[in-house]
């Protein structure tokens, strides 16, 4: 199976690398690439197929691409129509967005906020754990996360649904098509 990355894919995570390496605080990170994240969520191909695919039996995580220096991930968290996804701990910062769908974020604490099509959030590092669910009857949604590698690193990290059919872009295959 070949996993052909979008060039509206590959630029968003050129752009949110360099925000990640340029910004001097995480603060600046949220802002900066709170528009980075803004601009990626108008591209219709940016999630491949093969990191899209929601399953009724239980949510899919899958992680989109890795960073070579461990600093943050770029994740797709697929859910079939009325599911919850996993609860993200919230050590470190994030950055959300609905791709597609409609999908309601809960917060320790019960705070809820409702995200619509081409929303994006943003969570500084500490911010508290979250749990996104669709919030659809019939139709699944995909949302585009990314979290600092302290969430990675956290004793209730999500797990990832990749397979060996597609593993998560880095930097050395974001020029190129992933060969299985």
């Amino acid at each position: 199976m070949t996993v052909v990355l979008p060039d509206t894919l590959k630029r968003f995570i050129w752009d949110f690398q360099s925000v990640v390496e340029l910004a001097e605080n995480p603060r600046e990170l949220l802002v900066i690439g709170g528009d980075v994240f803004r601009r990626a969520l108008d591209a219709p191909d940016l999630a491949p197929p093969a990191f899209a695919a929601a399953n009724p039996s239980e949510p899919q995580l899958y992680q989109l691409y890795a960073d070579a220096l461990a600093r943050f991930a770029v994740a797709i968290l697929a859910l079939a129509p009325n599911q919850e996804g996993p609860v993200l701990p919230g050590a470190g910062w994030r950055l959300a967005g609905l791709l597609s769908g409609a999908a309601i974020r809960r917060s320790e604490g019960g705070a809820e906020a409702r995200l619509a099509q081409g929303q994006m959030e943003t969570a500084r590092a500490g911010g508290g754990a979250a749990q996104y669910s669709n919030d659809s009857p019939d139709r699944p949604a995909l949302l585009l996360l990314a979290f600092d590698a302290a969430d990675l690193a956290a004793p209730a990290a999500p797990s990832f649904a990749n397979g060996p059919d597609n593993p998560p872009f880095d930097i050395f295959t974001i020029q190129t098509r992933i060969e299985a």
